[in-house]
Order: structure tokens, then sequence, then C-alpha cells
């Protein structure tokens, strides 16, 4: 019986221990900004999950979405989904990094014909998440 308290202790410390490694991530791309709220490390051949907000003018809307790390540990690439829909439109970004910072370009469907097309190319630039202003 003392066993399994152990073991179930230890899950629970390495649970919050995973937890206190995540962090958040912020990206900006001229004056929006993509908020990753609790972002997971990521290893090679892994995926994670993203959650967050992004932020304009004062509006804020949900977006999540996943990465992937190829084998090699070189490249990550991103995709979310932000629903906008109350604010105009819903879109996807999708784009590639190289390091934890996942700053990178790709491309983006913003238009509003729902076509899941390329439209128009996306530059994200890493930011200190405490210094900016954020709805």
């Amino acid at each position: 019986m003392k066993r399994s308290v152990f073991v179930l202790s230890t899950e629970s410390l390495l649970g919050m221990v995973s937890e206190a490694l995540a962090k958040d991530v912020c990206l900006t791309e001229g004056p929006s900004t993509l908020v990753l709220r609790k972002v997971k490390t990521i290893k090679p051949s892994g995926a994670i999950a993203l959650t967050g907000f992004y932020a304009i003018g004062g509006a804020q809307v949900s977006c999540d979405g996943s990465a992937t790390m190829n084998a090699a540990g070189t490249s990550i690439h991103l995709g979310v989904f932000c629903h906008g829909l109350l604010f105009g439109n819903n879109f996807t970004w999708e784009w590639t990094a190289t390091d934890a910072t996942l700053a990178g370009s790709g491309d983006r469907d913003t238009d509003t014909d729902g076509d899941f097309q390329p439209g128009v190319p996306l530059t994200l630039t890493s930011a200190d998440c405490s210094t900016l202003t954020l709805p």
C-alpha cells in the first residue's frame, strides 16, 4: 500500500515539474500579438498542443493548434486556428521555426472565402511577454 502512495506522489511531482517547465511564448506580427500559454518543451520527432490567443487593437480571440519537430531537431512546424468570427473571420496561420522562441515565417489564410489556401505571407517575431500590453 505504501508503494502505491509513493508512485502517485512521484507522478504528481513529475506533473508539477513538467507544468513548471512550460512557459508563455509571445510572437508579434505588425500590430498583432499571438500569445501561446504554457508551451511545453518540444523534442525531436515530438508534438505538443498549443493554446492561447490573438490580440490586436484591444480585441482578443482564442487560438489553438499544435507543433511538431522533425527527427533531426532542426525544424518545428506550427499551425494555429484562431476563432475570430465575432470580430470578423476565423483564420489559420502555419509557419516554420527553428528554436524554442517559435519565431519564424510561413503563410496564413485570413481571407473570408473559407478556401483554406495560403493568402498572405507571415513573419512572426519573438517578443518578451512581460513587456507587452495585452487585453
